[in-house]
């Protein structure tokens, strides 16, 4: 997972500041961030990696005239999730996306753990591995990290857009 530098959010913000979205709840506290940008999907093939995608994640690949808004980043502190913040993001990725006219909204993920394995296997054989609770695959189903790794020690609230708290439901 991400932990974006003040540097790299200070990048995200000059190239694209609508795409880079913060949920804040009553308190103040950020529970969750998102990063995206624009590309012109037909600039990559299908089976691109997130690095080339992202410029390395540094938002250098975003192309105002492109269809898509690739979610380049999302997370959730552990004690806001269930709580409708990770909904709350893609919402309003996906308002980003009507707003602009675009095609469509592309987000890819991470499999936590897999790294290590993917020398050995597939990405599918992996997550049938660790649902099984195969004791070698580095989690089991119930046990995958649950930890904030993205973003949470980066992120100055005077600068970033602000969303309203999920549970004000506004």
């Amino acid at each position: 997972m991400l932990r974006w530098t003040e540097e790299e959010l200070t990048q995200h913000l000059s190239v694209f500041p609508e795409g880079q979205l913060v949920a804040i709840d009553a308190a103040g506290r950020i529970v969750g961030s998102a990063s995206s940008l624009i590309i012109d999907w037909d600039d990559y093939a299908e089976s691109a990696k997130w690095s080339s995608i992202t410029g390395y994640g540094r938002s250098s690949t975003h192309n105002p005239l492109g269809k898509t808004l690739y979610g380049a980043d999302l997370c959730v502190d552990p004690s806001a999730r269930r709580h409708g913040v990770g909904s709350l993001l893609y919402d309003a990725r996906k308002q980003i996306v009507r707003d602009r006219g675009l095609k469509r909204l592309l987000t890819g993920g991470r499999i936590p753990g897999y790294v290590q394995a993917a020398r050995e296997m597939s990405p599918q054989e992996y997550v049938a591995e660790v649902v099984r609770g195969r004791s070698d695959t580095q989690f089991s189903a119930g046990e995958w990290p649950n930890r904030p790794r993205c973003g949470s020690r980066a992120f100055g609230r005077p600068r970033l857009p602000r969303l309203r708290d999920a549970a004000s439901n506004g």
